[in-house]
């Protein structure tokens, strides 16, 4: 269910946040104490400490970041079935993720917004509305929305995209 209200606008810059409310023409601008500087990261082996044994990373890994996290050697000669397992399992997760994402951004802007403004009755109405849009990329990092591994593992494992006794494989 896509949350389409075409009154609630967010808008972010490196300097603050622009909330506008188009069927009331109204506009709010909360300034950030810091300037945001923008981060891009991905799985780095070098940087990132593994929280899971060896297995269970190998899990993790492969199900958020598909084949790209074995050597192009390995994956040449790995049977076309496994390829397409590994290319599918992970695209469903990503989906699963992108989804989960909206939703958290979704619950903070909410909370903020009714934070903000407690007695409007078109935050209320907004705020009611809930679901994603497959078709808009979450562009937030973990960090961003403070999700930790344990964390991940633990929403792929609820989602069924990691085995149940995941945290108990050794």
């Amino acid at each position: 269910m896509p949350n389409n209200n075409p009154n609630k606008t967010v808008s972010v810059s490196a300097t603050g946040m622009v909330i506008a409310f188009t069927d009331t023409n109204k506009h709010h601008f909360v300034k950030f104490d810091k300037p945001l500087k923008p981060v891009r990261k991905k799985y780095n082996e070098e940087t990132d400490t593994p929280v899971f044994n060896e297995r269970q990373q190998k899990m993790y890994l492969e199900a958020l970041y598909g084949l790209s996290v074995h050597p192009e050697e390995l994956v040449n000669r790995m049977p076309k079935n496994v390829m397409m397992r590994i290319i599918t399992r992970c695209e469903i997760v990503q989906r699963v993720i992108n989804r989960w994402k909206q939703e958290i951004v979704n619950e903070k802007v909410d909370g903020f917004l009714l934070r903000l403004f407690p007695k409007s009755p078109i935050v209320k109405a907004m705020v009611e509305i809930k679901g994603y849009d497959d078709n808009v990329k979450c562009k937030l990092s973990f960090k961003d929305l403070q999700l930790d591994q344990y964390k991940i593992a633990k929403k792929l494992v609820e989602e069924k995209l990691l085995p149940k006794n995941f945290f108990n494989l050794v």
